[in-house]
């Protein structure tokens, strides 16, 4: 830490006391480290907890004191003189020990705006972010008794409390959106700075008749992989510790659920997927009927009039709107139809964003059906869900395969099948 001379503010990065002395008139700068006193009988070291002004050598060991740190005063830590003046930021009062502040050193997420956060314990590991966003029921913060260095392991650690509590959200309100993000505190080592990062999922829609167990391991899958790609960037930050695992629980919007989403610029610029502009929930219907009845691109082929009459030909006996995943397999057997399901993911790779097709979320077992279609399920920020028809697969993964390798639709199935399994 580093202190002002003049009026006594604390500083994380002595170019911020710089900064402040050519304000606050300041002609010295005194440095605060463990060799460095402040003042008599008191030191800081390079990390302080900032609840009960206990100091540390090492970030790590900092970072786990706070997660059972309770605010009480450290009795053996001696004081700063005029401490009253002193700037600490993000304190909590000691009185209710079940309030607990993040941690201190959260640039990133103080930048989001998530500084003033407060957790409210529901039981051992578990904590209720109390913030006020749109549409959010409640935000949950899981910590893992255990300090593993391995996502997988960290996440492993966590997974039956995320199901429950995912649950006990779907038992309690109904359909809901899900997202999950993982936090870790890096390290830049030429510039010894730390900083706080997350790898996240989008929202994810879940019900009564949703497989909890796949949709965390959905949700595994994706904060691995962009784990990976962001230590595959090799920006020169390390991982120092896994923190926690924040689970966001929003509201459904029925009247928005499944109705028209844009495609991403990226993928629509291929001209290899349908979407048609619904204003219902029936987006499954109408793709499926497109595929049946094409239309050319040049006769407006996303309008929803050019199916309109041909609607009585599927038959959606018991079938509920919009279509979940869990119900493809119902209508495939009252239709003799065979479907596959892709999705779209976000990825960082060769210094640039892109988004691919992953999948299939959903692989079809009606092998002996009479006819085939392949759907791409997209999503917006909101968790929204919404239905297209893919028209033609090669194009739209053409830039994920080499240029030598052309594939039919049969071994393109396969593919997507082996890279879920290696991931």
């Amino acid at each position: 830490m580093f202190l002002c001379s003049t009026c006594g503010e604390l500083f994380s990065y002595k170019r911020n006391l710089t900064r402040h002395a050519k304000t606050c008139n300041a002609n010295e700068i005194q440095t605060a480290t463990p060799q460095t006193s402040v003042d008599e009988g008191a030191s800081l070291s390079k990390h302080m907890c900032q609840k009960c002004l206990k100091s540390f050598s090492r970030s790590d060991s900092l970072g786990r004191h706070m997660k059972i740190c309770k605010g009480a005063p450290n009795v053996n830590q001696p004081e700063p003189k005029n401490l009253e003046k002193t700037s600490l930021k993000r304190t909590s009062s000691a009185t209710n020990i079940n309030q607990v502040e993040p941690e201190s050193s959260v640039p990133k997420r103080a930048r989001l705006g998530f500084n003033n956060e407060h957790l409210v314990m529901q039981e051992e590991g578990v904590y209720l972010v109390n913030t006020s966003y749109k549409n959010r029921i409640a935000t949950y913060r899981l910590l893992s008794k255990k300090d593993p260095i391995s996502v997988n392991d960290f996440l492993a650690n966590l997974r039956e409390k995320i199901i429950a509590l995912v649950r006990c959200q779907i038992e309690r309100f109904g359909n809901v959106k899900v997202g999950m993000e993982l936090f870790g505190r890096f390290l830049l080592q030429t510039k010894e700075v730390e900083e706080t990062k997350s790898f996240g999922s989008r929202f994810r829609g879940a019900s009564q008749g949703t497989d909890l167990e796949e949709l965390f391991d959905q949700f595994t899958t994706i904060i691995k992989r962009r784990f990976q790609e962001f230590n595959e960037k090799d920006s020169g930050w390390t991982l120092q510790q896994l923190l926690h695992v924040d689970v966001r629980v929003n509201k459904i919007n029925p009247l928005k659920a499944s109705s028209y989403i844009p495609l991403p610029k990226e993928i629509e610029a291929k001209r290899a997927v349908l979407n048609i502009q619904n204003t219902d929930q029936k987006c499954f219907v109408w793709s499926v009927l497109a595929a049946f009845h094409p239309v050319h691109w040049t006769q407006n082929a996303n309008r929803v009039l050019n199916y309109h009459s041909f609607e009585q030909e599927l038959d959606v006996t018991g079938i509920d709107f919009p279509i979940s995943l869990k119900q493809i397999s119902k209508f495939e057997q009252l239709n003799n139809i065979s479907i596959n399901v892709y999705g779209l993911e976000k990825g960082y790779k060769h210094d640039r964003n892109i988004i691919e097709v992953v999948g299939p979320l959903y692989f079809t077992r009606s092998h002996k059906a009479d006819r085939h279609v392949n759907l791409l399920l997209i999503s917006d920020d909101s968790g929204n869900n919404h239905y297209c028809l893919i028209r033609n697969m090669s194009r739209l993964i053409s830039q994920q395969l080499s240029a030598k390798k052309l594939l039919n639709t049969c071994v393109m199935v396969a593919w997507f099948i082996f890279l879920q399994i290696l991931n």
